[in-house]
């Protein structure tokens, strides 16, 4: 049978530092038909310890607030007077003033008692008969208007042992009613049990964890000390007493107690470190928040940050822990607890910062399927958004004669160059909250993935787009002729780079274009049209076939290396034999069957352009700040994803297409 929630009001009473309670009784708790029995209760009474008092119940959305704290329960004892636990309630943290505020006036005003009251909430297991074998967890307490079962805050404690149940004459009696009143809030405490149990539960299994946390701290931070054995059990010594014992320690007060042991034995020595300096505080020593970034990169599967790749290190059991150790949320509630902190790192950032590295292995992956447009392309750097104006290759063709004692003369230098925008792309990748509860590493292990995935797709997109926008005659040049066009280069915006011809089998179709491509006339003085196409041959083959998926066997069986048995087998294949000379490249995005093009090698001439002002692959960074490094208002933590591109075109006289007709 799972354990009963239940939620039980408590009778209080205020006093000099804060209140006095009495969580529970034994009998039977009013209202629910179930009983406590004496020890039961007296074996519960360790959970009652530093539990969380909380000003009004927690919202069921969101849970409970930090800035809802008012107070802890503590000291738990057995009264026999009363017949049940008897506890200490201390104010403390942001809603202290209102729980002092609520003390004076029900000191000063008793009426305040009937309205104003406690609610607890526990988990308790049953038997047939309704009886509590066993109270397995106690969350927390909050102040509430009319609280559960009817508790209010009491100026004495009423309540008698066994039972709780009122006689019919103490029910009747007028001059029993007011003493009536504070005892049935006394026993109704012992009734309403939903909401205590849940709460304390879940501070008693913080506690555990953060106990287990600081143990695994302990064994990483003194295992990468470097220190020597005696003086790492002298370290370890009192802060294991301190978790036997069920106490808590700051990592910071165990990184103190290490640097003070190494500078005793640094006196000791009289010794002292010299070179460059290294990671951590003394000699190789590694930092609680290098060895947490060394484990979650395990766990990930991420490169080790430089200089951690040795360090031993504990393995995270998943991407939760990683988190409520970064964060302090144990509760998974979307903030961050510095109180409850195992190392000083960032969650969302220490994530992003790995799983960048993941993007820029899984870049370098999907290049071979996806990277075609890298050996076409020509790409610079840039430090700001601003049109870029392609510089154009050739302008000066050659150098003409001086004669001794001759006047150099100006260069007549093709300035015109294409200009082009710059583009943003991106969106933001969510650690939810889901997954963090399901320790969803695939998740986290998956984002990175398609990032890459992402940003290669969306340059061969562009890149791609160069060919066939315009109804595949590509976008209009500077000089008002479409990039792709048949007209004679001695006409104003006459390109001479377009055909229609099919690749075929032969070597027939790609000779023409080589043709083409190699007398193009190189660009000289564009604002003067007793200029144009009077410039000296470019005298360059094309490198590259792009074609698209249906065309990709066609072009392999014309290009890819492979042995001719004689002239005349050449002659008989159309011509020259280009095999091992072209390389042909498939483009994705392409979905005619026929067209193809031709493009010069861009270590001699540029024609593609990319630009880039923070790099080709996208930035993935996060969207949080460390003092609220968990939770957007949707549970998520966003890591932003971003790329900034600019593709262009410098020059028509490297590309060549050949638009068939189907």
């Amino acid at each position: 049978m799972p354990d009963q929630e239940i939620t039980l009001a408590l009778k209080a009473t205020p006093t000099e530092t804060g209140f006095d309670i009495i969580a529970i009784t034994e009998g039977e708790a009013k209202g629910h038909g179930i009983t406590f029995s004496r020890d039961v209760l007296m074996s519960a009474m360790p959970l009652y310890n530093n539990i969380p008092v909380f000003i009004d119940h927690s919202d069921p959305m969101q849970g409970q607030s930090v800035r809802n704290l008012a107070g802890t329960l503590s000291n738990p004892t057995w009264s026999d007077q009363d017949g049940g636990i008897k506890l200490q309630l201390t104010p403390a943290g942001p809603a202290k003033d209102i729980l002092l505020a609520v003390r004076d006036d029900a000191k000063a005003n008793p009426t305040v008692m009937q309205w104003v009251g406690f609610s607890s909430h526990l988990f308790a297991k049953l038997n047939k008969h309704r009886e509590v074998t066993e109270i397995t967890r106690v969350k927390s307490t909050d102040v509430v208007i009319d609280p559960a079962r009817g508790g209010k805050f009491l100026s004495a404690y009423l309540g008698q042992k066994g039972d709780n149940i009122m006689s019919e004459k103490e029910k009747h009696d007028p001059e029993q009613e007011a003493e009536l009143s504070e005892k049935s809030a006394a026993l109704e405490l012992q009734g309403s049990n939903e909401i205590i149990a849940q709460m304390q539960s879940d501070q008693q299994e913080q506690h555990e964890i953060h106990l287990e946390n600081l143990r695994a701290l302990l064994d990483n931070s003194l295992a990468g000390s470097k220190l020597p054995t005696a003086s790492q059990t002298a370290v370890r010594k009192p802060f294991e007493k301190m978790l036997e014992a069920g106490k808590t320690f700051k990592p910071s007060e165990l990184k103190e107690a290490m640097n003070d042991k190494r500078a005793e034995l640094a006196e000791l020595s009289a010794q002292s470190v010299e070179g460059p300096a290294q990671r951590g505080t003394y000699g190789n020593m590694f930092t609680g928040e290098e060895q947490f970034e060394a484990a979650l990169a395990d766990l990930l599967g991420a490169p080790r940050p430089e200089g951690t790749e040795k360090m031993k290190v504990r393995p995270l059991s998943g991407i939760r822990e990683a988190y409520i150790a970064a964060t302090g949320d144990v509760n998974l509630m979307g903030g961050y607890y510095e109180q409850f902190t195992l190392v000083s790192a960032n969650f969302p950032s220490t994530v992003a910062d790995l799983l960048n590295k993941l993007l820029v292995k899984h870049w370098d992956d999907f290049g071979k399927a996806y990277g075609w447009w890298e050996k076409i392309a020509t790409t610079e750097h840039f430090t700001n958004l601003q049109d870029i104006k392609w510089i154009k290759t050739g302008t000066i063709s050659s150098l003409p004669t001086v004669s001794e004692r001759g006047e150099y003369q100006e260069l007549p230098l093709g300035d015109s160059r294409e200009v082009s925008a710059w583009g943003k792309s991106g969106g933001y990748i969510p650690l939810t909250i889901e997954a963090i509860i399901n320790d969803d590493i695939r998740a986290f292990r998956s984002h990175p993935k398609e990032a890459a995935l992402a940003g290669r797709r969306n340059i061969s997109e562009k890149v791609a787009a160069i060919f066939t926008d315009n109804s595949a005659a590509g976008a209009a040049l500077q000089d008002g002729g479409a990039l792709f066009n048949a007209t004679a280069v001695t006409t104003t915006g006459g390109h001479a780079n377009l055909l229609t011809t099919a690749l075929g089998t032969t070597y027939v179709a790609w000779d023409a274009v080589a043709a083409a491509m190699y007398n193009q006339p190189l660009p000289v003085k564009d604002d003067d049209a007793s200029y144009i196409g009077l410039g000296k041959k470019q005298a360059v083959d094309p490198k590259y076939c792009l074609v698209p998926r249906a065309l990709r066997g066609a072009a392999h069986a014309l290009f890819l290396p492979r042995w001719a048995s004689s002239v005349e087998a050449i002659a008989a294949a159309g011509g020259p034999d280009f095999a091992g000379v072209v390389e042909p490249l498939t483009v994705p995005e392409w979905t005619d069957a026929t067209d193809w093009a031709a493009v010069a090698d861009p270590m001699l001439y540029p024609g593609v352009m990319i630009g880039e002002i923070f790099g080709l692959i996208p930035q993935l960074f996060s969207a949080s700040r460390e003092s609220d490094p968990a939770m957007f208002s949707n549970d998520e933590s966003r890591l932003k994803i971003r790329q900034f591109l600019n593709v262009g075109v410098a020059d028509y006289r490297p590309l060549h297409k050949s638009n068939v007709a189907g």
